[in-house]
């Protein structure tokens, strides 16, 4: 039994320990699934569709049953005397049929508003994704360069082990006194404060991504281990006009501009003359000649109803309605303001990140090569300790700076993307 259990670990030893790694794309799905603004969103924009849908539906006939009883304990004849004959019980069922010909466009005018406010609350979703695609991408990063961080908090203590057993065999040998190996010591005990420090950060981090894609806080969870940067994708495009014509907050403007425009037709419509038909059927009593025996009876009818005088009271609000529709446009003009100013300084900011991240990569090749030429000095007794022990340090210093850098270049990339409109993931239905 024990020898088949130690074959199977053999053959499967991925399947049973390895954990899978979670890529970004994944990451983003599952925070939009999980999230409840997002929920909440989705559920407006449904709830949306069926106001327009119930909108819709007063364009077509109107059809309304009604029944009602009464009894008069004394009755009344034909004539409108007791009498013996009197008819004692009254009861009918109704049902009628009405269809709207014309009113001012009212309905019409009224669907048009439900279904331009189901395109914003789309709209409302997309822009509520984008916010969450770009907190999932800044956690995302930050576990990875937090990662990055702790393997380079490993690095940095073993260079200085390294140094520490180096002076030690020398101290034992009496070539070196022991104030050189207790300087060294110190930066060797503030290097595993960091080991213990990044260590947790990372933990920490990990819990932030956890909460936003639905897992429990302190699963583990296995992601990218290093950040990487592609400068090819800071393409030469029109990206302020690309912003405009993708932004949902454009799109939320231009279509709260639409609704304002239609709600001056709806204004005018209660003004406007109302024209339609119906029929109607009738079963009860009293029957024909107020008598106790119940028939049918029905009519068929049509009005027209024309408004004459209010006195400037239409006048006065489609005014009104004028005014709040030139400030919708005043709002999007604003709106597409600052969407400008916006892409300008994501497109700024993302290539900034890119200078950064090549300077800082330089920095790298020559803390290197820096550290190298003075810690090999150092051992042939050309160089004092001192220096060693600050290569080191801006040998650390060089590498933070450098994941930063990347960090930050992708998530201005993030940002970017956001800026243009690009972001969004469509829920799973």
């Amino acid at each position: 039994m024990k020898l088949f259990i130690y074959i199977i670990l053999l053959v499967c030893p991925f399947q049973l320990f390895a954990q899978e790694l979670i890529p970004l794309d994944t990451c983003r799905k599952m925070a939009i699934e999980y999230n409840q603004d997002m929920k909440s969103a989705q559920a407006g924009y449904e709830a949306a569709g069926y106001d327009a849908s119930a909108v819709k539906t007063d364009l077509y006939p109107r059809i309304d049953f009604g029944s009602n009883y009464r009894f008069l304990s004394n009755g009344i004849d034909i004539n409108g005397y007791e009498t013996k004959d009197a008819l004692e019980h009254i009861y009918n069922f109704k049902v009628g049929i009405t269809q709207n010909i014309y009113s001012g466009s009212a309905v019409s005018k009224s669907h048009e508003i439900a279904q331009t406010e189901e395109v914003i609350a789309g709209e409302k979703r997309r822009y509520t994704g984008a916010e969450i695609i770009l907190e999932t991408d800044k956690t995302y990063w930050q576990v990875v360069a937090n990662g990055e961080l702790n393997n380079l908090a490993f690095r940095y203590r073993d260079i200085i082990q390294s140094l520490v057993d180096v002076i030690l065999d020398k101290v034992e040998e009496e070539v070196l006194s022991r104030t050189e190996y207790l300087q060294a010591k110190v930066n060797l005990n503030e290097a595993d404060l960091k080991v213990i420090q990044s260590g947790n950060n990372l933990k920490l981090s990990e819990m932030a991504l956890n909460r936003l894609i639905g897992n429990e806080i302190t699963a583990d969870i296995t992601i990218e281990d290093s950040l990487s940067v592609d400068f090819s994708v800071v393409d030469n495009i029109d990206y302020v006009q690309m912003a405009l014509n993708t932004r949902p907050e454009i799109k939320i403007s231009e279509n709260l501009v639409t609704v304002s425009d239609l709600n001056v037709g709806l204004v005018k419509s209660p003004y406007m003359p109302s024209i339609g038909v119906g029929a109607f059927g009738r079963w009860g009593t009293p029957g024909e000649g107020l008598s106790s025996d119940p028939n049918w009876n029905y009519q068929v009818y049509g009005y027209l109803n024309m408004p004459l005088i209010y006195f400037g009271k239409k006048g006065k609000e489609v005014e009104a309605s004028r005014i709040r529709n030139q400030i919708a446009v005043y709002q999007l003009d604003k709106t597409q303001d600052l969407v400008t100013l916006e892409i300008n300084q994501a497109r700024y900011a993302l290539e900034e990140s890119v200078s950064k991240v090549m300077l800082t990569q330089n920095s790298v090749l020559q803390a290197d090569e820096n550290l190298d030429l003075i810690t090999d000095r150092y051992i042939e007794g050309l160089s004092p300790i001192v220096d060693v022990l600050n290569a080191q340090i801006f040998w650390e210093s060089a590498y933070v700076d450098f994941v930063a850098a990347k960090k930050e270049f992708l998530i201005n990339y993030s940002f970017y993307n956001k800026a243009l409109g690009l972001n969004y993931v469509e829920p799973t239905e």
